[in-house]
């Protein structure tokens, strides 16, 4: 019994000893293999590759799996960057601008020095699309006045309706209120611009009773007449606006109406200058 458990022993110790050769051999491919050795690289290598072919498997599906979640990492950093970057651009792009309508103003300021300005930031407004009745940062400590004028680089935005120490109250020349002393300035010839509840949603104004003796064309330009009568108190040749359509006025057979773009945006207002 003895003798049959230490031939065992011996069996297993040779089938250890072999497979730890072959197990060599082929991990370690000999040059110039033996007759030995090719006998036992003929007999392993195909069971290793059986047994490695799904071993290799995992571990290229783990190294994929690892590589796509570095990938998924960087991705996500450089999206965050990217959407950074953009906001910096969004930001100096917003600065640019302001920074331009701001020297257009410091310019426009220069071109009335015989008239004391400043300007002023629109703090809030009404509800609404367009700025048609808003506050400014501006009022009495700065000597803004009821009635002072508003304007920008792009022409006559409205006046002064309410002066308080730190602020002001605007309404532009959207608002059916404001009545201002206009002409044609290719003609001459005066006319009133004023605002029209049923065009202040469109960011347009209305010239009333044009009459048939007035050359007025499509395109033509509006500026202020400096005349007192209508509303005065703007100084003459600040542009109004351009003629987009002209119509004729059903109240009166002898009369036309037009309405006018102003050159504002009373879309995008931020900043005006005010004329005390």
């Amino acid at each position: 019994m003895e003798g049959i458990m230490k031939k065992k022993k011996l069996i297993v110790v040779i089938i250890t000893l072999i497979l730890i050769v072959s197990i060599s051999l082929t991990v370690k491919p000999v040059e110039n293999p033996n007759f030995f050795q090719k006998i036992i690289q003929a007999i392993f290598v195909p069971i290793q590759n059986v047994v490695m072919k799904p071993i290799n498997a995992v571990t290229d599906s783990i190294n994929y799996f690892a590589e796509m979640k570095n990938y998924k990492i960087k991705n996500e950093e450089l999206t965050e960057e990217n959407a950074k970057l953009s906001e910096k651009i969004r930001q100096l792009e917003a600065y640019e601008a302001e920074n331009v309508e701001l020297r257009e103003l410091l310019n426009l300021s220069k071109k009335y020095v015989d008239r004391e300005n400043v300007v002023a930031s629109i703090i809030s407004k009404e509800p609404g699309l367009w700025f048609n009745v808003f506050v400014v940062d501006k009022g009495k400590k700065d000597g803004v006045k009821v009635d002072s004028v508003v304007l920008t680089h792009n022409g006559l935005v409205g006046k002064v309706v309410e002066v308080y120490e730190n602020s002001s109250k605007i309404v532009s020349i959207l608002d059916a209120s404001n009545q201002i002393g206009a002409k044609i300035t290719k003609t001459g010839e005066l006319v009133t611009a004023s605002g029209d509840m049923n065009l202040t949603d469109k960011g347009l104004i209305k010239i009333n009773y044009i009459t048939s003796d007035i050359p007025l064309s499509e395109g033509d330009v509006i500026e202020t007449s400096g005349i007192a009568g209508v509303d005065g108190i703007y100084p003459e040749g600040i542009y109004i606006g351009t003629v987009k359509e002209i119509e004729n006025d059903d109240m009166s057979l002898l009369s036309r109406y037009a309405t006018v773009t102003p050159g504002v945006n009373f879309k995008t207002l931020r900043e005006v200058i005010i004329l005390k």
